[in-house]
């Protein structure tokens, strides 16, 4: 288990805002059952969703590192530690069809509809965050957080935050990332304008001699002073 202590300095980025410090810690432990194994790569879960008294989360999963060859299977578990691999979920067409070679993710933008079913307008200024990739995004006061991992200058290794969950501004420096991470993201469901910071999730692993793995992260952060901007962006309200 790596165990990774840090503090982070927010920035108020209005003139409503104040500065706020974050403390930080974060580790990495075995989800068991999806870490390594010999000629089985699993990657780029999605986030955690809970029904019922199961979390379930979809991934990658294929015979080499990169993943161009696999199809997404599907694992759940009652405490976020030990899963239990479940089946293929989706799985490659025939030959000669689109998806003939692989099943696998993709960076996104933002398309708005009335109803799930569709139809989705994209945003006409997509990319919203200037760029990136391994993208984390979860809803946090009565805004949306977004945690970046690779990306260009002043975009990676950062938080950043949008009030109106479009126009991002950065939040925060990080030094350490998850990898293409998922997370348990309970407000994502609830809509209650209260969302708090996340704690927990999987992500790419890796270790030597080893396909890539699935692994969990677990958060703790602590706000000390807040202040909800009236206008322009800027830091979130509420504490987690």
């Amino acid at each position: 288990m790596k165990c990774i202590p840090m503090a982070l300095f927010v920035g108020a980025l209005a003139a409503a805002s104040m500065a706020q410090v974050v403390e930080m810690s974060y580790t990495t432990s075995p989800a068991d059952h999806l870490g390594p194994e010999q000629g089985v790569m699993r990657r780029d879960p999605s986030d955690i969703i809970k029904v019922g008294g199961l979390y379930y989360v979809w991934y990658s999963r294929g015979p080499q590192p990169d993943g161009y060859n696999a199809t997404v299977w599907y694992a759940t578990s009652v405490d976020g530690h030990t899963w239990a691999e479940r089946a293929e979920a989706l799985a490659r067409g025939p030959k000669g069809s689109w998806d003939e070679q692989s099943v696998f993710t993709f960076k996104l933008g933002v398309a708005i509809a009335d109803q799930p079913e569709g139809p989705y307008a994209k945003n006409p200024n997509n990319p919203i965050v200037g760029g990136g990739h391994e993208v984390l995004v979860w809803p946090y006061g009565t805004g949306v957080v977004a945690m970046i991992n690779i990306g260009p200058t002043g975009v990676r290794r950062t938080l950043q935050y949008a009030r109106d969950g479009l126009s991002f501004a950065r939040m925060a420096d990080l030094k350490h990332v998850p990898s293409a991470p998922g997370a348990y993201r309970p407000e994502a469901f609830t809509d209650s304008g209260k969302g708090k910071m996340i704690r927990w999730g999987v992500h790419i692993g890796r270790k030597k001699g080893c396909l890539p793995f699935l692994e969990r992260f677990d958060y703790t952060w602590k706000v000390e002073r807040t202040a909800e901007p009236s206008a322009g962006g800027g830091a979130p309200g509420p504490a987690s």
